[in-house]
Formats: structure tokens, C-alpha cells, sequence
């Protein structure tokens, strides 16, 4: 008789794991408080899989680079960090200033699974016509980085900014 009970308490204890909760008479009341702290266990676990797995971690994206005007540090210029998004208008990711050197770094994420970065620079460099000259460099993907932070910025150099770029365009609303 007592070892068909240790048989007993180990099928129930087995079948705790998985999550079933069978009534064996006081077998299965000397086992219960060890079975809901089991299963709360085992489900919690369970949960933290599924939500870890099902949540994006999204993707992050970084640049650096220096502005000149004319050979020297342009102070103080508006640079964005966005993520173009077509047809459909552009998610802003980060935005800086040129420090005195003329040199900026800016980083972003966001979550989604495509991410198609850009940095606009507007300025006035070498220019009297009214609002900014805006110049826009594309991001390669191989910059795109899984997670909140990016691994390697891109580095877009030394820009200097007098001279004229294809596909520049005017921006009097930043």
C-alpha cells in the first residue's frame, strides 16, 4: 500500500510539470502547495518565452561626421537622424547641433522590422537665397543594427558644405 502512494505521488508530481493538476485523494493534498508552485513556475517561464520572443527588439542606427563652410567648422547647423519612410511621411529618430568644431553624432532606434535610414543637413552655408539648403545622406543597411544601440556609426567624413550637391533641396519649415 505505501508503495502504490510513492507511485501515485510521483505520476501526480510528473504531471504537475507539464501543467495538469489531477485529484488523488490526500496523495494529491500533500502535493498540492509543491504543484502550484511548479506550475505557477513552469507557466511564468513559459510566458516570459513567448512574450521575449514575440516582442521586437527593434534597430538602431548611428552617425558621425564634421560640416566645414568654406574650410572652416560650421557651428551650430541642424542635423536629423530619420528613417525615410517613402510614400508615407518620415519617423524622426534623433536630432543635434554642430558643436565649434563643426562636428556632430547623433544615434536612433525604433521598432519595426525595416528601417531605412537618413541624416539631413540644413544650412546656410555659402548661400544668400531664402531658408536652408537641405543636403540628405542615405545610410547604407549595413549600418542597421538589431536592438537600442548601434554597434558601428557610420562615418559620412568631412563634408564641406559651400559646394553644391546633387538632389539638394530648399527647407524653410524644419
Amino acid at each position: 500500500m505505501t508503495s502504490r502512494k510513492v507511485k501515485t505521488l510521483s505520476y501526480h508530481i510528473s504531471l504537475c510539470l507539464i501543467g495538469i493538476d489531477l485529484n488523488f485523494g490526500f496523495v494529491a493534498y500533500a502535493t498540492k502547495n509543491c504543484c502550484n508552485m511548479i506550475g505557477k513556475t513552469f507557466l511564468l517561464l513559459t510566458l516570459t518565452f513567448i512574450v521575449g520572443t514575440a516582442m521586437p527588439l527593434g534597430k538602431a542606427v548611428g552617425a558621425k561626421g564634421k560640416l566645414l563652410c568654406k574650410g572652416k567648422p560650421e557651428f551650430e547647423v541642424s542635423v536629423k537622424l530619420w528613417d525615410d519612410g517613402g510614400p508615407e511621411l518620415d519617423d524622426k529618430l534623433a536630432e543635434t547641433a554642430t558643436d565649434s568644431e563643426g562636428r556632430f553624432q547623433l544615434e536612433g532606434h525604433m521598432f519595426g522590422s525595416i528601417m531605412d535610414p537618413k541624416i539631413t543637413i540644413d544650412h546656410d552655408c555659402d548661400d544668400s537665397w531664402p531658408c536652408q539648403r537641405r543636403l540628405t545622406i542615405y545610410i547604407p543597411d549595413s549600418f542597421v543594427d538589431k536592438g537600442r544601440r548601434p554597434l558601428f556609426l557610420y562615418d559620412a567624413g568631412v563634408i564641406e558644405l559651400s559646394g553644391e550637391f546633387g538632389g539638394e533641396k530648399r527647407d524653410c519649415i524644419h
